[in-house]
């Protein structure tokens, strides 16, 4: 991780490279109530390890880690190789699929910080 943003953390790559293919695990919202509330999506791989995205409550901005608050949370930098692989794979996942429209609407907003 690198410290692009003043004391906001950005990741680059993958903590660790993912075995494809990639499923959505879980996903949902916490924290404030909706439509402005925080999303989660958990990536699994083939070897069921899981990957924490969720989109930041304020902005929209796709980041990496399991909630908002937690040491592992971080911005995904902007043209990275993680950034480009994750909208691509949650969208692959979530497209013509009604149970993942509110992912695709909040990848949608997140595609502002591309």
């Amino acid at each position: 991780m690198t410290d692009q943003v003043p004391g906001y953390p950005e990741i680059s790559d993958w903590p660790v490279s993912p075995s494809m293919p990639l499923r959505i695990g879980n996903f949902g919202i916490y924290r404030d109530p909706g439509p402005h509330c925080t999303m989660f999506v958990d990536l699994v791989d083939s070897d069921g390890n899981v990957f924490n995205f969720f989109f930041d409550r304020f902005l929209g901005r796709l980041c990496f880690g399991s909630i908002d608050d937690d040491q592992d949370a971080a911005f995904i930098k902007k043209g990275s190789r993680i950034q480009t692989q994750v909208f691509a794979i949650i969208n692959e996942l979530c497209d013509g699929r009604d149970e993942y429209k509110d992912i695709q609407s909040r990848l949608e907003l997140a595609r502002n910080y591309v």
